[in-house]
């Protein structure tokens, strides 16, 4: 009786740890209240409780097997998608959400402990691939930010109704057939290409532009310079004329005789001749 008693006594007693919830079962009927952690006193052999974790979930879908690991991580395979054209292609994502701490008795009620697996993975799954099958495998590449955007936004609304909180969802990784990314590298490759001959066509024509400056520059510079030098030629003949001009209008024949005598060295040239001409030799100044 004793080890019954005490039994009774030490058995009434549970813990429940920080991030959980205790909720307790009577006669395998879920109570509506949950125990918060902390030190809690059931009814022994009337009641049972079950410790549900109520802190953040992360779901990883990136294939591989169906499982939980020891950081409590739930693995998913990848989420196959049909594109507008029926084309398959996989999309990796990341998902995190809060159970409702208060309602995970109905949650079990409702969906049972493996809740994720009958309500949430198959709403999960609808989404992705409603708003992935919206676009072509060849250009949604350009379209990955809208998807996860669009994405997030309709789960965050069907969380709405749900006992879940929701986080995130983020698109992390997407995988497409290996002809179709053939056929994308090919665009990409055509496009740099491209690209690349417009930058050069650019920089001919900027190289060109510079040929065309600097030659109207030099035929500009040679013009300045033959134009001052044809000025320069001018008023320096301008000049000799107006000199000329003087000295011409100075000299007068009275003038042209006095510069003549002025000159003269006193030697009387001898002129001689032949025939019946007359011959006059001077010499010496004597006649």
């Amino acid at each position: 009786l004793a080890f019954i008693g005490l039994s009774i006594v030490f058995g009434s007693f549970y813990t429940i740890e920080s991030g959980k919830v205790g909720v307790i079962q009577t006669f395998g009927r879920y109570n509506e209240a949950v125990s918060l952690p902390g030190l809690h006193w059931k009814r022994a052999f009337i009641d049972t409780v079950l410790e549900q974790d109520v802190k953040l979930q992360t779901v990883n879908y990136v294939g591989g097997e169906d499982d939980v690991d020891e950081s409590g991580i739930i693995n998913k395979p990848h989420l196959d998608v049909l594109d507008a054209k029926n084309v398959a292609y996989d999309i990796e994502a990341t998902l995190t959400f809060t159970p409702v701490a208060e309602k995970m008795p109905f949650i079990l009620t409702t969906y049972g402990a493996n809740y994720y697996d009958k309500r949430l993975n198959p709403i999960v799954r609808d989404v992705v691939r409603d708003v992935g099958g919206k676009y072509n495998v060849e250009t949604i590449a350009d379209h990955r930010d809208a998807i996860n955007t669009e994405i997030r936004d309709r789960l965050a609304k069907e969380f709405e109704t749900l006992p879940f909180t929701f986080d995130n969802a983020v698109l992390r990784k997407i995988s497409l057939p290996a002809n179709i990314m053939a056929k994308i590298t090919a665009v990409q490759e055509a496009k740099q290409e491209e690209e690349r001959l417009k930058i050069v066509n650019r920089q001919a024509e900027q190289q060109k532009a510079i040929t065309i400056t600097n030659a109207e520059a030099e035929k500009a510079k040679i013009v300045i310079a033959a134009q001052a030098d044809a000025q320069a030629t001018l008023t320096r003949g301008e000049a000799q004329s107006k000199a000329n001009r003087k000295l011409s209008e100075s000299l007068t024949p009275l003038l042209v005789q006095q510069n003549q005598i002025e000159k003269w060295n006193g030697t009387v040239p001898q002129v001689t001749g032949s025939g019946s001409g007359l011959i006059l030799q001077l010499k010496d100044g004597k006649q």
